[in-house]
């Protein structure tokens, strides 16, 4: 039976063989969350052994990570706007730069007002901007009925008042006037815009 360190330290290995940047502070990312470890008490415990079960799994995940399998889609959650969002391969991994659409809606939006969010995919704009803006009534939609089932979760996880629909951009939107609009939709690769 392996130490923590040691498990995490055989993890780093496998996944710097496999060209995976940050392959430390992921294989112990990994690690932590298989042991239910926080990050600051992983060092605490690195003398104490993994049991073979949970360092199975953690050799499973690394094996999907070796694949370059996302991280956040491994461990099912990602962080945006200080929330954790559940995601899949349904939904994209939120992404930090989106965090400035988000700062420049927050900017312009006041109680009453209403916001469409298009290609809501994980929901962490539209639950975003109606967490930090107390009264606003916000409606969510995305073409992708799996991205919505995700969307729903995370909402109902926060106790977000959201209506989410089904809808190719407008198309299936009732007729309405929103104060702010927010999109942020999957890139189209170059490739592919003509």
């Amino acid at each position: 039976m392996s130490t923590i360190w040691e498990t995490c330290q055989s993890g780093v290995r496998l996944l710097t063989e496999h060209g995976i940047d940050n392959a430390e502070s992921e294989s112990r990312i990994l690690l932590c969350e298989q042991l239910k470890l926080s990050l600051g008490s992983f060092l605490l415990h690195k003398a104490d052994p993994v049991s073979d079960h949970d360092a199975d799994l953690f050799f499973d995940h690394i094996s999907l990570r070796c694949r370059h399998v996302p991280l956040q889609h491994i461990l099912g959650k990602a962080y945006f706007y200080g929330l954790e969002f559940m995601v899949s391969p349904d939904v994209l991994i939120p992404r930090p730069e989106t965090e400035v659409l988000v700062e420049h809606a927050l900017k312009r939006l006041r109680p009453g007002m209403s916001v469409l969010d298009l290609c809501t995919g994980s929901g962490c704009i539209a639950i975003t901007l109606t967490e930090q803006c107390e009264g606003i009534h916000t409606d969510a939609s995305d073409i992708s009925p799996d991205a919505l089932e995700i969307a729903k979760k995370n909402a109902d996880w926060y106790h977000t008042p959201i209506q989410f629909i089904q809808s190719d951009l407008f198309e299936q939107l009732p007729p309405q006037r929103f104060d702010v609009i927010t999109a942020n939709p999957p890139y189209i690769p170059t490739g592919e815009i003509p």
